[in-house]
């Protein structure tokens, strides 16, 4: 057994999570109340929120700062600190509009005008073109006139139409040459012309106060404005107590808002620019690279024209987004011995996107230290795996169950400089009613998929309610699931701990669609990644740019060309979604390694294009295979499979991953039907089962014969286990461990003649119920005798906080391994049998086990904790509002049953 799990079993494991906290300038006291709390949950790192700071690093942030440093190093905790004034990152504190102007966003936009059957020279009036398009809407609204003055031009072309209106690349007039006086004077051929003016802009776009990001001098404008005041401050703790940075939704931002549709060539929108652009462009495109950009915009008569136009404009600003920004701030950070990390918006596929995305994933992490994603405002929702649901905005459920975690722990495997390392921002803008129960599920989700550290979303300090973005874990004592929640973390730390340090055991690469969609038709990944999921096939993504150049990842093909080795990790084949197009640099790499086993999904492509301006047509049936989408599972576990189950399971999620040994996490994502049949693995093996919310390891009676291991397993909704491979002389260690979980009791007293047996006694009738506020807790009050359990919401329904139920039972005999069931509870549960506490119940299933209860009268005491929502309505309405859901029940009620 890996030793990661013999520190969690003995409480020595370490700290994957640090939460945001909210600095709104309150007390000394208060923060120091809320960092005890946090500290409390086991929590040991926390990161610093600065967004809601009204003095951001002025004299009373640096007051906040330098004792919130001190409490750190008294707690020996670690401090992170998200890297700017306020969300998203790029506004660098106002510094660009207070002292480099000249370094503000830039971008290229464009004007058109159609000339039909002209005969004569013309007068193009360019100027009045170098503007964005406005009607009488747009009256009275304020421009930057002196600015927008300063526009320049790029290019002028004159494109032949065809009857589709489309644009022919072949048969174009450059009139920029011609442009003179703010007009160009030409005559055209016979026919219908489109004159596309291409200019250079700092006003037609996104905010125009946040840094250029794929600007290196903009860029650094963040590191002076927020790293360096920090280095300066705090340069004896950088590496110790301060961790490092967190970049929180960089982005281009040539458009304002947070669309999840800015596709190259399919929005008419401003593009991001910089110097280095034209410069990149034309090594890409050749000379004529100005007369080639309206393809940005429309689509040509030639459609691999446009598609690889795209494909080269998207190639720059994707490279000068990794190395001017994220680059050159990981470079910066290592250098001060702290780490950068962070992530992007990648909702809904906006990860290979301009505008509130980076424009591709893999290389947008490219300079960060661990990947990072976000699973927040109700984008991953128990239940809603293949249907599109409403949050902010629209959310892809195959998107958001299927992709996003994966897309990260990719990063994270694949990446050297990241260890192994995938961070999610996670649990905040759920809303009230997201409580402790689902954030589990939440959780459970990640990790399956990879992710091995966590930054909740958000300890807030403000006044309770505050509106913004709950839920707030601890919410100044009025949040009744704090402890519950306390749990979660605990138990969250624990999996991560095993979780980390080993490597990915998946045998499947699924290629990363960035470029694909960049230049045209494509399959979306999300389709063969639901597929492999509800086969539990484990995979990663992997991009082109790692195939092109395996060395840089520590990746090389086997002796015998079968196998691709990335950063340890290795695969037996790669999955291609269909595209109408693929790059040159995947070309090359199928060919040169043809005993690799490629598989097209549902068609070949029909062309290879490079960014470059080389492209073509190439035979591919002579290189891979061609698999249809629904074929791919029973393919991939021929060759790539190491565990399997008995019988088709979708909501079965599996991660394989080995350190010293296959570990493997299984997590039911179902949300009604328990799992109950047998958990097939390769080899003849033997393997305990880790439980991380009770913490202890469970034998297991496998059995192996034919090559195989099979484990009979139960896995009810909400649960997940980690299988861990052992030896033989573990396992007979563990053999001591009961099948609850806990080590076997002995009896210590007079052994009671009579046992009952095969007894179910009904508990859900009689009970006395009080209740009270999380901040009055433990003082409840207004005890009530309830014949029938029924939800405590029926008479009280704006009620939040704790409930407490309490009645007498009694035993005709003594009972061993008795089982407590309770149907509903609504949504935490805490337990005392005749005063002794049996722990917290934070998701379904509802049960107890008791190793033996004496003939006689007991006393049960149950405590149930409310999510806040349904106290809400108490409280005036908060300004936003985004999330509409329906309220649940509140309480214990159904049946309750003690069985033996």
């Amino acid at each position: 057994m890996d030793k990661s799990v013999q520190d969690v079993l003995e409480n020595r494991g370490g700290n994957y999570i640090f939460p945001f906290l909210w600095m709104k300038g309150e007390s000394q006291e208060i923060i120091a109340e809320e960092i005890d709390r946090i500290y409390d949950c086991g929590i040991r790192a926390v990161c610093i929120e600065s967004r809601p700071h009204p003095d951001f690093l002025g004299e009373g942030w640096w007051k906040d700062m330098d004792f919130i440093v001190g409490l750190a190093k008294e707690k020996g905790m670690k401090l992170w600190l998200l890297d700017d004034a306020h969300f998203p990152t790029g506004y660098a504190n106002h510094l660009i509009p207070e002292k480099y102007p000249d370094r503000k966003k830039t971008y290229i936009n464009y004007n058109v005008q159609d000339v039909w059957g002209a005969n004569t020279e013309m007068t193009l009036p360019i100027d009045c073109m170098m503007k964005p398009k406005t009607t009488w809407m747009d009256m009275g609204k304020p421009a930057d006139l002196e600015e927008r003055g300063r526009n320049k031009v790029v290019s002028i072309t004159a494109y032949r139409l065809t009857e589709d209106s489309r644009i022919d690349m072949e048969d174009l007039v450059d009139l920029t040459p011609l442009y003179a006086s703010g007009q160009v004077k030409a005559a055209l051929p016979k026919g219908n012309w489109r004159i596309y003016v291409v200019y250079e802009t700092r006003t037609d776009g996104g905010n125009p106060d946040y840094i250029n990001i794929i600007d290196k001098d903009s860029a650094a404008v963040l590191l002076e404005a927020v790293y360096e005041p920090h280095f300066e401050r705090y340069k004896e703790d950088f590496g110790t107590v301060f961790a490092g940075f967190f970049s929180d939704e960089p982005g281009m931002g040539n458009i304002l808002g947070f669309a999840m549709d800015d596709i190259i060539g399919k929005k008419k929108m401003p593009l991001p620019w910089s110097g280095d652009v034209p410069v990149l462009l034309k090594r890409r495109l050749g000379d004529r690279w100005a007369q080639k950009l309206a393809a940005l915009w429309t689509d040509t008569e030639e459609e691999a024209d446009a598609s690889q136009v795209r494909l080269a404009y998207m190639d720059v600003v994707t490279s000068l987004y990794a190395e001017n920004f994220c680059g050159q701030i990981g470079r910066w950070c290592k250098e001060h011995h702290v780490e950068y990390v962070g992530h992007v918006i990648e909702d809904n596929g906006e990860h290979a996107r301009l505008g509130c995305g980076a424009g591709h994933y893999f290389r947008a992490m490219s300079g960060q230290h661990m990947a990072g994603i976000d699973s927040i405002g109700a984008q991953i929702m128990p239940g809603g795996a293949d249907v599109t649901h409403m949050a902010v905005t629209e959310v892809s459920g195959k998107f958001f169950h299927y992709v996003l975690g994966r897309l990260g722990a990719s990063a994270g495997h694949l990446d050297p400089g990241k260890k192994g390392r995938t961070l999610c921002e996670a649990c905040g803008a759920y809303g009230w009613k997201f409580g402790v129960r689902d954030m589990k599920w939440l959780l459970d989700h990640l990790m399956v998929q990879g992710v091995n550290h966590f930054v909740p979303h958000a300890f807030s300090m403000a006044e309770y309610p505050d509106p913004d973005c709950p839920p707030h874990f601890y919410a100044r004592g009025n949040n009744p699931q704090y402890r519950h929640f306390a749990e979660l973390m605990k138990y969250t730390n624990r999996m991560c701990g095993v979780l980390s340090g080993g490597r990915h055991g998946a045998k499947v690469a699924v290629l990363y669609q960035g470029e694909a969609e960049w230049m045209g038709e494509y399959q979306d990944m999300e389709e063969p990644a639901k597929v492999l999921s509800n086969h539990q096939i484990d995979f990663d993504f992997v991009p082109a740019d790692i195939l092109g150049d395996l060395d840089a990842y520590e990746g090389r093909m086997s002796g015998d060309g079968r196998t691709l080795m990335i950063n340890g990790q290795s695969y037996k084949m790669l999955l291609v979604p269909y595209s109408r197009y693929i790059t040159k640099t995947l070309d090359d790499f199928i060919r040169e390694n043809r005993e690799f086993d490629v598989c097209f999904i549902n068609a070949y492509p029909e062309a290879v294009l490079s960014p470059y301006t080389e492209q073509g047509k190439k035979v591919f049936s002579e290189i891979g295979k061609v698999i249809l989408l629904e074929d791919i599972a029973d393919y991939a576990g021929k060759t790539a499979v190491s565990i399997s189950l008995d019988r088709p399971f979708a909501s079965m999620l599996v991660y394989d991953y080995e350190k010293n040994g296959k570990l493997y996490m299984l997590f039911n994502s179902d949300m009604y039907e328990t799992f109950d049949g047998e958990i097939i693995v390769e080899g003849e093996k033997q393997f305990v089962l880790y439980d991380g919310m009770k913490n202890c390891c469970i034998s297991l009676e496998c059995r192996r014969e034919g090559g195989k291991t099979y484990i009979p397993l139960t896995l009810p909704v909400y649960q997940s286990c980690i299988l861990a491979e052992i030896t033989q002389e573990e396992a007979e260690k563990y053999g001591e461990f009961a099948s609850d979980g806990c080590r076997k009791q002995k009896s210590t007293g007079q052994e009671s003649s009579e046992q009952a047996k095969g007894i179910v006694l009904e508990l859900d009738r009689n009970w006395r119920v009080s209740a009270c506020r999380s901040i009055d807790y433990p003082g409840f009050a207004n005890a009530e005798e309830v014949d029938v359990l029924q939800p405590y919401s029926d008479k009280y329904p704006e009620f939040s906080g704790y409930i407490c139920y309490e009645k007498e039972f009694e035993t005709a005999g003594r009972m061993e391994n008795a089982v407590l069931d309770i149907e509903f509870v609504y949504e935490c549960a805490e337990l005392w049998l005749d005063g002794v506490n049996q722990g917290k119940c934070i998701c379904p299933p509802y049960t107890y086990k008791f190793d033996e209860l004496s003939a006689g009268v007991h006393t049960l005491r149950i405590e149930v904790a409310t999510t806040l929502d349904r106290e809400q309505q108490k409280f005036p309405k908060p300004p936003f509002q985004y999330i509409f859901e329906a309220i649940e029940p509140t309480g214990m009620f159904g049946r309750v049953r003690l069985k033996a």
